[in-house]
């Protein structure tokens, strides 16, 4: 894209980060569909990784400015954008406020490795044992 950019049609790149917003299909359902399946109190790692979500119309808005300034003044002509809204949060404050907006309250995180989810789904089914969240 950044090499098809020229004078009679010059063009950026705009990289949003996750997106949320009314219609969303990607990211809160399987945060949600955690609840049914008691994947609520395991933690990969220590459960401080950042990220940066970005309301979609955000990204509609940079969508308009991009095109405006290509049409006008071009100064992001052969250039690169990631748009988030710059409010990194981590990760597991984020998954707790979806469910807890769902009515779920989750308790103390257990400590998790990737290996685990595959031995702990085991152990569910052989004992029935519910995690305590």
């Amino acid at each position: 894209m950044l090499e098809a950019s020229s004078q009679t049609m010059p063009t950026c790149v705009l990289r949003p980060s996750v997106l949320f917003g009314k219609g969303d299909t990607q990211l809160i359902p399987p945060i949600h569909a955690c609840l049914a399946k008691q994947e609520t109190p395991w933690v990969v790692g220590d459960g401080t990784n950042l990220w940066d979500v970005t309301y979609v119309e955000n990204v509609a808005d940079a969508h308009v400015l991009a095109a405006e300034n290509l049409m006008s003044s071009k100064t992001a002509a052969g250039e690169v954008f990631f748009i988030q809204n710059n409010e990194p949060i981590p990760f597991r404050d984020f998954t707790l406020e979806v469910w807890k907006n769902f009515g779920h309250v989750c308790g103390k995180p257990l400590s998790s490795t990737l290996f685990a989810f595959p031995i702990r789904t085991w152990c569910l089914r052989c004992t029935s044992a519910t995690p305590n969240c």
